[in-house]
């Protein structure tokens, strides 16, 4: 069991063990610089023992973001073993038609608010005549949000 968590958790046990002693010194930090900040009644010897506590402070945060940026680092890794990217041989230009055969041209469907390009998700397969856009606007109509003609 313990060989399967480790093969799917993104930490190994020693930065677990690194993440747990940086953790407590910063802690401890903290705690004994609230304990001798108690003890002082004049704010200018507070300042002091402050200052170490933003220190543990700091500490406990370096531990908890290094121990995070680890493993996201280690799951980047691990998609791009499994998922290799592959290059765009041809990106699709704005303007012209794509693989599918749509183009750019702006649609809308009749009595709607929206107008859309035809190559958008939201006007795909519909039967809508093609608009212009003076014509659009002049309708009161708004671009859409998803393809922003």
């Amino acid at each position: 069991m313990t060989e399967l968590l480790r093969a799917w958790s993104p930490w190994s046990p020693a930065d677990g063990l690194r993440w747990v002693a940086v953790g407590a010194l910063g802690h401890v930090l903290v705690l004994v610089a609230w304990w001798l900040t108690a003890s002082e009644e004049a704010f200018d010897a507070q300042v002091r023992w402050a200052t170490l506590a933003t220190a543990g402070f700091a500490i406990v945060s370096y531990a908890d973001i290094s121990w995070v940026l680890h493993a996201r680092f280690s799951l980047i890794q691990r998609r791009e073993a499994l998922l290799p990217t592959v290059p765009i041989v041809n990106p699709p230009v704005m303007g012209s038609a794509d693989a599918e055969g749509n183009d750019d041209r702006l649609v809308g469907g009749a009595g709607l608010g929206r107008y859309h390009r035809a190559s958008c998700p939201m006007a795909r397969q519909k039967d809508w005549p093609p608009l212009d856009r003076s014509v659009a606007l002049a309708e009161g109509r708004r671009p859409c949000g998803v393809c922003a003609p």
